[in-house]
């Protein structure tokens, strides 16, 4: 599993990195249809994927599975609270 945090026993949940959607680079999005190649496919728990992903409060990107950053706590119109690449803290 990539994000972090999961907990203990999760629903895991395959979605692609970046899809492109009417000619913008959207990230985070369900792994079917086309660009499925391995770099683009990571694992997330189902409440990172309908808590996080969908509602908004989590973001990710890069290549898999060792080059993706997260961005958990995203709010409109401020910096996400958590920043990591990989499983290593950054500044945000």
């Amino acid at each position: 599993m990539a994000a972090p945090a999961p907990p203990p026993r999760p629903d895991l949940r395959p979605r692609r990195l970046a899809v492109r959607r009417a000619g913008l680079l959207v990230a985070t999005e369900p792994a079917r249809g086309s660009d499925n190649a391995r770099p683009n496919r990571i694992t997330v728990c189902a409440w990172h994927h309908l808590r996080g992903i969908h509602q908004g409060r989590v973001r990710a990107w890069g290549t898999a599975p060792d080059d993706v950053t997260w961005e958990l706590g995203v709010r409109p119109g401020r910096a996400a609270l958590l920043r990591l690449h990989g499983d290593e803290y950054v500044a945000s």
